[in-house]
């Protein structure tokens, strides 16, 4: 079979806070699963990790919350300090 990847989510904003096992949908077929989510208090945004198999990055894709789709991307970097430009302590 094909390895699974994992990639980071941003998830409408609009939508409930993601937690664990939603089902991740392109085109209203199930193409991943959410292993972890919440809102990040730092970034401001609802992110999520989920694994997929076979998945274009650019493909549209709904993670499905509580019974409601709701828009989401992947992101292609982190989401808090992508450049590690922060002061260290």
């Amino acid at each position: 079979g094909q390895a699974w990847s994992m990639h980071l989510l941003e998830i409408d904003p609009g939508a409930p806070d993601p937690f664990y096992a939603h089902t991740v949908k392109h085109d209203g077929a199930p193409v991943g699963i959410v292993t972890s989510g919440g809102y990040g208090h730092r970034t401001g945004r609802k992110l999520a990790l989920a694994y997929f198999r076979d998945l274009s990055p650019s493909a549209p894709l709904a993670v499905e919350i509580l019974g409601r789709d709701h828009a989401a991307v992947i992101r292609d970097e982190a989401a808090f300090d992508p450049d590690n430009l922060r002061m260290k302590s």
